[in-house]
C-alpha cells in the first residue's frame, strides 16, 4: 500500500493531517455522508418517542436544522420523477435507500420499503396524455431549478400533480427549494405515521442528561463487551464487529491515552522467535495486519528487515536460528565481518553471530490503535472511554458489567485491561493472575550530526535485537530525524495506578550506554539520550500470553493479558483468538495450551523452556 499510485479526482484535497487538516477533512466529508444514513442515525439517537407528534417534531428539527441544502438535494435525487413509471418500477426493485426506507432499515429491518407508494393514486388516475405532460414539465422544471420536482403525492390525482408542477414552475429558485424541502418532509411525516416501531426500540435510546456524551448513561445488551481499548482490546472489538456481533468497547481513560502499553511512536514487528509457536503465529499476524490496512485504506507498518545478534552460545539466539531453519523461513546467518560489510554503521564482537530476515520492521503504535478503533466503529462497534469497570459478574444467562456510568449486559466479556488486568480480576473474582506490571524506559539517542541519516531505513538499517543480559533492541531513525531508538527489555515491578512516569536514566546508563559504545563505532552519542520516556508493560513468569477463560465463570469471562513486552506485533491475531474463544469456545490453528492458565497449575513458572528468561527484572 505504501507503493500505491495516488490518482483520481476529488472535490477537496487537504494537505496535512494534523488537527487542522483532520478537522477540515471531517467537515468536508460530512457533506459526503449519505443524508439518509445521517437522518436515520439522528432519529435512532432519539428513540423511543412518546408519540407520533414527538417523532415528527424530532424529524422536523433534524431536517431543518441539521441537514443542509446539499443534503436536501441528495434526498430529492433519491426519488423517482413524478409520473416516470419505468423509474418507479426500478425503484421498487432497487436496494438503494431513500430517506425513510433507510430509516426503517436502520431501526427495524422487518418493515417493507415504501418506494413508489405515494405515487400510487396518481398512477391509477393517469392517462397517456397526462403522463406525457408530466414528463415534459418535469424536464422543464429540472432545467430551471437543477433538481427534480418533489411533491407529497399521496391521495393526489395525476392532474392535480401536473397543476401543482405548472404553478410552482413560476416560483423563484430560493422559494422553490424551500417548497420542495417542505414537500420532502411531508413525505417523511407520512411514512412516520405508518410506523409503530419507534416506541419499541428502547435499547437504542441514548440518555444525555447534560447534553454531552461524557454524561451518557451506559446501558443495554450486547453480544460481547470488551474491557480495555488498547491495541488488544481495539483489535478484539474490530474482529467481533467484522463478524456482525454487537460489541461495546470500554476504556477507563481517554482513548489513545499514554498511561498503558499501547501508545507511542513505534513497536517492532518480526518473525524471529526462539519459540516455534510464536514464529508460526506471526505468519498469520502479518496477514491480519495487511488485511486491516486494506480495510482502513492506509498503512501502519514500515518494512525494514530484522537483525538479531548476540554471542554464538546464547541459547535463545540458537533456538531462534533453529526455528527459522525448521520452518524454511528465508534468513541469512552473518559473521561479524559480514555484519560490518552489510551494515557498516555497526560492529559486533568477534565471538558473536547475527541473523538477518526480511520479515521485520516498525509498527506505528498509536496510529495502529487509532486504526483499529476506527475500524471497530466502522463495522458497528460502540466505543466508550472515560468509563471505569467496577465489577464483572458471570450469571447463568450472561454477564453483568457495572461501570462508573451505568451497567450493561452481555453474553461474553473479554478483559484486555493491560497492566490493570491483575487488579481488575482480583477485585471482581478474587483470583490472582500471574501477571506483574513493570516500569521500563524507552529512549532516543542522537546520531552523529555530520551524518544524521546513517541509521535510517533509507540507508538500509533494520530493526534489531541484541541477545544479551538484558536484551537491547531498537529501530532505525524513522520517528525523529537524526535519532535512533534504543532501549532495554527490563524493568521494575510497579503499580500501574501509582507508578512514577519518569524515565529510569540509571538503567539506560547501565544497560544501553555501554551497548551503544560497543556496537555503534562512535556514530551515536551514548552518554545520555536526547529523549527518554517511562513506559509500562506486564509480564508472566514464562513471558507467554494468557488467552483463556477465567476459572469458575462458565467461560463467560475471558482474559487476554500478560503480553510481556512482545505482544503488540501479534495484536490482530490476539483479536482473532479472543473472538473465536468468545463465539465458539475454541481456536483453530493456535496451540492454546501455551496460553492457558492451567499451565501454572503444576509449575508456577509456566511453560518450560530450554533458555532463560528474556526480561531482566531489577
Amino acid at each position: 500500500m505504501v507503493d500505491d499510485v495516488i490518482s483520481g479526482e476529488y472535490d477537496v484535497v487537504v494537505v496535512g493531517a494534523g488537527i487542522m487538516g483532520s478537522c477540515t477533512a471531517y467537515e468536508a466529508s460530512k457533506e459526503k455522508i449519505s443524508t439518509v444514513k445521517f437522518f436515520a442515525t439522528e432519529m435512532a439517537k432519539r428513540l423511543p418517542f412518546s408519540s407520533l407528534a414527538d417523532a415528527i417534531d424530532a424529524s422536523r428539527f433534524i431536517w431543518w436544522n441539521q441537514v443542509n441544502v446539499l443534503g436536501w438535494l441528495e434526498a430529492f435525487s433519491a426519488h423517482p420523477r413524478i409520473g416516470d413509471v419505468e423509474a418507479l418500477k426500478k425503484e421498487k426493485n432497487s436496494s438503494e435507500p431513500t430517506v425513510m426506507n433507510y430509516a426503517v432499515e436502520f431501526t427495524d429491518p422487518f418493515m417493507d420499503s415504501f418506494p413508489g407508494g405515494e405515487q400510487s393514486a396518481a398512477l391509477t388516475t393517469a392517462n397517456e396524455q397526462v403522463l406525457q405532460e408530466l414528463v415534459e414539465w418535469n424536464k422543464r422544471y429540472e432545467e430551471k431549478f437543477g433538481h427534480i420536482f418533489i411533491i407529497c403525492a399521496s391521495g393526489k390525482s395525476s392532474q392535480e400533480i401536473l397543476v401543482a408542477l405548472q404553478k410552482r414552475y413560476t416560483n423563484k429558485a430560493v422559494d422553490e427549494l424551500r417548497t420542495a424541502a417542505e414537500e420532502e418532509h411531508k413525505i417523511t411525516e407520512l411514512r412516520l405515521a405508518k410506523l409503530d416501531v419507534w416506541q419499541s426500540k428502547t435499547s437504542l435510546r441514548k440518555e444525555f442528561p447534560n447534553g454531552t456524551m461524557a454524561d451518557e448513561v451506559i446501558s443495554g445488551e450486547y453480544d460481547v463487551v470488551v474491557v480495555g481499548a488498547g491495541i488488544m482490546g481495539s483489535c478484539t472489538a474490530y474482529e467481533l464487529a467484522k463478524r456482525k456481533k454487537s460489541v461495546l468497547l470500554l476504556e477507563q481513560f481517554d482513548f489513545l491515552h499514554r498511561r498503558g502499553s499501547s501508545h507511542g511512536e513505534s513497536r517492532t514487528i518480526r518473525i524471529t522467535y526462539p519459540e516455534e509457536y510464536y514464529t508460526k503465529m506471526m505468519v498469520e499476524a502479518y496477514d491480519l495486519w495487511s488485511q486491516a490496512e486494506r480495510d482502513a485504506g492506509y498503512t501502519v507498518y514500515t518494512k525494514t528487515g530484522q537483525l538479531d545478534f548476540g554471542p554464538r552460545d546464547n541459547p535463545s539466539l540458537g533456538a531462534l536460528i533453529a526455528t527459522l531453519q525448521k520452518f524454511s523461513i528465508d534468513h541469512e546467518i552473518l559473521t561479524p565481518d559480514h555484519v560490518s560489510s552489510r551494515f557498516p554503521m555497526v560492529q559486533i564482537p568477534a565471538h558473536w553471530v547475527a541473523v538477518y530476515t526480511q520479515q521485520g520492521g516498525v509498527l506505528r503504535a498509536s496510529k495502529a490503535v487509532s486504526m483499529f478503533l476506527s475500524l471497530a466503529a466502522k463495522h458497528g462497534a460502540t466505543l466508550r472511554d472515560q468509563t471505569k469497570v467496577l465489577d464483572v459478574k458471570s450469571e447463568v444467562d450472561g454477564v453483568t458489567i457495572t461501570t462508573s456510568r451505568g451497567s450493561v449486559r452481555c453474553g461474553k466479556c473479554v478483559i484486555t485491561a493491560g497492566s490493570w488486568v491483575s487488579k481488575l480480576v482480583k477485585r471482581m473474582a478474587g483470583f490472582d493472575l500471574p501477571v506483574v506490571p513493570i516500569h521500563t524506559t524507552i529512549a532516543y539517542w542522537e546520531v552523529d550530526p555530520e551524518n544524521p541519516d546513517l541509521y535510517s531505513s533509507d540507508r538500509g538499517f533494520p530493526v534489531f535485537l541484541s541477545y544479551e543480559e538484558p536484551i537491547v533492541y531498537g529501530t532505525p531513525s524513522l520517528e525523529y530525524n537524526g535519532m535512533i531508538k534504543v532501549s532495554y527489555h527490563s524493568g521494575i515491578p510497579c503499580d500501574p495506578d501509582t507508578r512514577s512516569v519518569a524515565p529510569d536514566h540509571k538503567a539506560l546508563q547501565d544497560y544501553v550506554s555501554p551497548w551503544l559504545a560497543k556496537i555503534c563505532k562512535g556514530n551515536v552519542r551514548h552518554d545520555a539520550p536526547v529523549l527518554a520516556e517511562g513506559c509500562i508493560y506486564s509480564i508472566t513468569p514464562d513471558e507467554d500470553f494468557i488467552l483463556d477463560s477465567l476459572p469458575g465463570k462458565d467461560d463467560n469471562i475471558l482474559i487476554a493479558g500478560g503480553f510481556s513486552g512482545h505482544g503488540f506485533k501479534m495484536a490482530p491475531l490476539v483479536g482473532r483468538i479472543m473472538a473465536d474463544l468468545a463465539l465458539a469456545g475454541s481456536v483453530p490453528g493456535i496451540p492454546m495450551e501455551y496460553f492457558s492458565l492451567n499451565r501454572f497449575a503444576n509449575n508456577p513458572q509456566g511453560n518450560r523452556k530450554d533458555y532463560g528468561a528474556q526480561v531482566h527484572l531489577t
